[in-house]
């Protein structure tokens, strides 16, 4: 009786060991990707902000290539949200 008590606690225990290398693993897997996009939309967005000056005399960006500034930004809120998009000079 005892000897099959540990046989069980022993399958038991190696179980759970897989049970939780599986869900570590399939975690990591998922995670990567998700990784990968937030480098990705980080960089653009930093290109897109390098598009930008600062005028403290203006008090208002001026863009260096407004086109360009509004295609990055854009593309970058797309991918986070399915609301519409706004223009640069719309306001919420």
């Amino acid at each position: 009786m005892r000897k099959r008590m540990e046989e069980e606690r022993t399958k038991y225990k190696e179980t759970v060991k897989r049970v939780n290398e599986t869900a570590s693993n399939s975690l990591q897997a998922g995670l990567i990707p998700i990784f990968e996009a937030l480098e990705n939309f980080t960089s653009e967005t930093l290109q897109a902000y390098e598009h930008v000056r600062w005028d403290p005399q203006r008090k208002e960006p001026m863009h260096t290539d407004q086109k360009q500034c509004n295609w990055a930004f854009n593309k970058n809120a797309a991918k986070l949200s399915p609301e519409p998009l706004l223009h640069a000079n719309q306001h919420i």
